[in-house]
């Protein structure tokens, strides 16, 4: 490599050693290397320190060359990167260079460049990033996560501005609005609420301007920091009516905390002011019967981004709200015939879900033993069971990460078939509790209700270890209906239990029984 004339071998040896922090072999091919070696050498930021300080200088005029010389901002970026020097120096120039580069979203090779440069000068990238949000010039994609953790809280009238003028999916806005302070982020909740008030006039017609400025300013708020999110909602939470709150609770549960690069996790801090707030605003909520369902299980939802076993009490009591309030509007929406109207609509709408999401969040003993007491609630019930089948899950099964599946996942079955026979007595904590529940509702004077309700937690106990329950587990297969016997085989073959089909007892005979609503609105599309 010393005798070869190529500049480009003796780069690519160097390269090597370097690699290797093998700084005598780097110094001894360099010795009389010429310039275009060092141009290579500083074009690439291969050589990031060298003892040698005839290499040292070599490569410090080769960098000072490449400046004068115009080279292309992408290269300017990699050797401020990936080279060395001063750390302070190399952020005040990357602060320029992002500032003034040209961005073609067509070429991802500097946008990229710029989100690895985050990981070594995060500071340097949102100063740069910020000054093209303030002069309006192209930014990369997503360019508020590059400004996540920058620290800025500024309260400046004309990012404001930027970030409540734009419509939605717009970058800059987002930007903008993701270094706003507290009483910056409060006056784009304000106007938020201006635009909801005029999303519809006297008579009820929607205005579409109205519409998506108000769906804008609400995306926007979603890239603001949490702390001058919360700070903000704290300020306003006071003058707050019923659907203020629930609103402002809805902004906290939409905000990322932790779940992508935009997102940061709730510190101490927010988890405790989240927390006050579902109190505060559960119990004024509780407190008031012109309160909706959608309204106290928007509250409830907080408790997912604030998991704490002191909130339990507190959810069960909004909970209980609910059932009572939705078993009233059944019993009138039977009465009326399920006639068009708030009756029948809220008897049709089930809130269990954002109630299960809560208590599954809140990980503990205490919400086991109360999930337990709802085993038998038929409304409940069923979730109450797959809150309990989650924290078994959650203690026993690894996690691939993966928030959504597309089917069931079959893919442990021979571990768990053998897991089973070696001890087909093994059982679990929760699939014990569910049977419990479930054997009373399976008596000789069971109802309808209280079948289909056995079955229901039944298919959830069977996923988990359940011991031996041959007769119980007979008795059920009998009694349910085609789709949810589907579903139990389904979840026994997934905990490792080998079925027999030509033992099963015979499938229930009949349709399944459908909600009067339904088969009111099906008898109109004849016979099927």
């Amino acid at each position: 490599a010393k005798a070869d004339p190529d500049s480009e071998v003796k780069a690519a040896v160097v390269d090597a050693f370097a690699f290797r922090h093998a700084d005598r072999h780097v110094a001894d091919v360099l010795q009389g290397a010429d310039e275009k070696t060092f141009d290579l050498l500083a074009h690439k930021g291969l050589i990031d320190d060298v003892s040698d300080e005839a290499v040292r200088a070599g490569l410090a005029a080769a960098r000072e060359r490449l400046r004068k010389e115009g080279v292309r901002p992408y290269d300017q970026m990699y050797s401020l990167v990936y080279g060395s020097g001063e750390e302070d120096n190399r952020s005040a120039e990357l602060v320029k260079l992002i500032a003034g580069m040209e961005i073609n979203k067509k070429r991802e090779g500097a946008v990229n460049l710029i989100y690895e440069a985050k990981d070594r000068f995060p500071r340097a990238v949102a100063d740069g990033i910020l000054c093209r949000v303030r002069e309006g010039r192209t930014l990369p994609y997503h360019a508020s996560e590059l400004m996540a953790g920058s620290g800025f809280a500024f309260e400046d009238d004309a990012l404001l501005d930027i970030a409540l003028e734009a419509g939605r999916f717009d970058d800059r806005a987002n930007a903008a609005a993701s270094v706003l302070g507290p009483q910056s982020v409060g006056r784009m909740v304000e106007r938020m609420f201006e635009a909801k008030n005029l999303v519809r006039d006297a008579n009820g017609k929607y205005d579409q301007a109205a519409g998506d400025r108000y769906y804008a300013i609400q995306d926007h708020i979603g890239h603001t920091q949490t702390a001058s999110l919360l700070a903000a909602i704290a300020a306003r939470s006071a003058q707050a009516d019923k659907q203020e709150m629930a609103e402002l609770a809805d902004l906290i549960s939409r905000h990322p905390d932790g779940e992508n690069d935009r997102g940061q996790p709730f510190d101490a801090a927010a988890l405790a002011t989240v927390a006050g707030l579902m109190e505060d605003w559960g119990n004024r909520l509780l407190g008031s019967p012109g309160a909706t369902r959608a309204q106290l299980a928007s509250i409830a939802t907080l408790a997912i981004h604030s998991p704490s076993a002191r909130l339990l009490p507190f959810l069960k009591r909004l909970l209980d709200e609910d059932l009572r309030r939705w078993r009233a509007f059944r019993e009138q929406a039977r009465a009326d015939h399920y006639r068009q109207g708030t009756a029948t609509n809220e008897a049709c709408t089930s809130r269990m879900l954002q109630y299960q999401r809560a208590f599954h969040a809140i990980s503990s003993p205490a919400t086991a033993a109360l999930m337990r007491e709802y085993l038998p609630d038929e409304d409940f019930g069923h979730p109450a069971a797959l809150v309990l089948a989650g924290q078994w899950r959650a203690a026993n099964e690894p996690s691939d990460g993966e928030r959504w599946k597309s089917g069931p996942d079959f893919s442990r079955v021979a571990e768990k078939r053998a897991a089973h026979a070696s001890d087909p007595t093994a059982s679990s904590a929760q699939a014990d509790a569910i049977f419990d529940a479930i054997e009373p509702l399976i008596s000789g004077d069971a109802t309808e209700t209280m079948k289909k309700h056995a079955v229901a937690l039944a298919i959830v106990a069977a996923a988990l270890p359940h011991g031996q329950r041959g007769d119980m587990i007979k008795a059920l297969l009998a009694i349910a209906d085609r789709y949810p016997r589907e579903k139990f085989l389904n979840n026994l073959v997934l905990s490792g239990e080998i079925i027999d089909v030509e033992k099963l007892p015979p499938r229930r005979p009949g349709p399944p029984n459908l909600h009067p609503l339904v088969s009111r609105r099906l008898c109109f599309m004849g016979p099927f």
